[in-house]
This record gives C-alpha cells, structure tokens and sequence, in this order.
C-alpha cells in the first residue's frame, strides 16, 4: 500500500487525474481535491478510508469525482467490509530484511513469477 506524495500539489495545471486501480490507501489528500484546474478526479478501486473537506467541497464544485469502491464508511459503492481489513500489500515493507538467501526466490514469493 502507498500514499500519494505531496509533490502532487505541483500539478496546478492538471485538468483529469486518473489514480484508480494503484492499492493507494489512508485518507486521500486535500492537496489533490485543490488542484485549481481539476475537473475530472478518478481515485477508484483504491482503498482509501476517507477524504478532508477539500474532497467534500468537490461534490459542490463542478468537479466529475469518482471514488468508488475504496473503504470509505457511510458512502456507497465501496468495497465490502472483509476487503477493507485486510488490504493487499499491506504486510510487505522495503524496511524489512528479506528472509531469503537467494535473490530469485524472494522475487517469486512477492509476485509468483518462476
């Protein structure tokens, strides 16, 4: 899982912003609602657990924002509960130290590439 970087806010300019399908997660960012230019924002099939008052200031705005199916309580078309707890990629971290003495092996159990 991985959140989105702060240096998002450089796209001021950025009229359609497509992050569906990325397993992005945590509560996504005013600074990606506020961008000045946005008129189309697709953060789908994610799995965000909610958004600031930027995002909710979108839906009054002329903005197309499409966040469905992520984890995001009391909206609809989210994803169902038992996906929202375990979220996929979740217990794999570049901090820990592999477990593996061969460089090959370690790649074939994180992606099921031989």
């Amino acid at each position: 899982m991985s959140h989105l970087p702060d240096t998002m806010s450089c796209l001021s300019d950025i009229e359609v912003l497509n992050l569906a399908h990325n397993k992005l997660s945590g509560v996504l960012p005013d600074m990606v609602c506020s961008l000045r230019s946005i008129v189309n924002l697709t953060v789908a099939y994610n799995f965000f657990s909610g958004f600031g008052q930027e995002c909710s200031k979108s839906f009054l705005r002329d903005v197309g924002f499409d966040f469905s199916l992520n984890c995001i309580p009391g909206r609809d078309m989210q994803r169902p509960q038992p996906e929202c707890s375990v979220i996929p990629g979740s217990e794999l971290s570049c901090l820990s130290k592999p477990q593996h003495h061969h460089f090959h092996d370690a790649i074939h159990e994180l992606t099921g590439i031989v």
